[in-house]
């Protein structure tokens, strides 16, 4: 996300004071970033069901502020380091959208795969039903404890390879936005909202078929579809043909592993 910025003598700086115009333009930016997702969904082939879209951006929304926590530190630390000719905090941070944003969401893609592998966890299915109830919410939060550390490691990836190369990324950001020193509204207006703007709508467009693969490899899946938002599991199953077109039902076990069961037959099933 955006960081709070405000102009104090004709000088860009972070974390304006609470309530501030910068903390009202982060959240519309918030709101158009997240935005691009509610566009990408609508414009799937096969549809998750809203419960399972706002499910997996939620992780989106928390590694986000993550995100944006650790680059308001990053950015600070970065300007103030005593070999660093180049001090400007508002560079700093945006050096850090633009590191997390393309090599950072190709780490954060390796990370997840090797976190896959490690713990044999499997992507998250497509559709599901769109009852609250039916939400295994232990299981939700420990994905959501995965994606957090994920985040955090990248991050910290990320970190090092800007500290090893402090001194090319300065002075690539002072030469992008040095001209816009003059005018410090110009440069507000980029470093807060026209990046932030681009990158962070590309990193959440990205990283959301990475939570959501979309490319499923396997097994048939649960899907919302337009002629109905669920479909009842008593109905007889039946093997999809992949060249006609996806299924519209399945098992329980292929639906999204934070939904619980829901036949009789697997009440007793352990789920932790």
């Amino acid at each position: 996300m955006a960081s709070k910025i405000y102009l104090v003598s004709e000088r860009c700086e972070l974390l304006g004071r609470f309530g501030s115009f910068g903390w009202w333009v982060q959240g519309l930016l918030g709101l158009i970033s997240f935005s691009s997702l509610i566009i990408k969904r609508q414009r799937e082939r096969v549809k998750r069901s809203w419960l399972v879209f706002g499910l997996d951006s939620s992780k989106q929304a928390a590694g986000a502020l993550t995100l944006h926590l650790l680059n308001l530190l990053f950015a600070e630390g970065l300007s103030g380091l005593k070999r660093q000719p180049h001090r400007d905090p508002c560079n700093w941070y945006w050096v850090n959208i633009m590191v997390d944003t393309t090599l950072g969401v190709l780490v954060t893609y390796l990370l997840l795969q090797q976190a896959r592998k490690l713990l044999h966890l499997s992507g998250d299915r497509g559709g599901g039903p769109s009852l609250l109830s039916s939400v295994d919410w232990r299981k939700w939060l420990r994905q959501l404890g995965l994606w957090e550390a994920i985040v955090v490691a990248m991050k910290m990836l990320m970190l090092m390879l800007m500290l090893a190369a402090s001194a090319p990324l300065g002075w690539l950001a002072d030469s992008l936005l040095s001209p816009l020193d003059g005018l410090p509204k110009g440069k507000l207006m980029v470093v807060m909202v026209l990046t932030p703007l681009i990158m962070n709508a590309f990193q959440y467009w990205v990283t959301d078929g990475f939570i959501k693969r979309q490319e499923r490899e396997a097994a048939p899946l649960y899907y919302e579809t337009e002629s109905a938002s669920a479909m009842p599991f008593d109905r007889p199953l039946s093997q999809p043909n992949v060249a006609s077109g996806p299924p519209t039902h399945t098992r329980e076990s292929e639906l999204p592993q934070y939904f619980h069961a829901t036949r009789g037959d697997d009440e007793g099933r352990d789920d932790s």
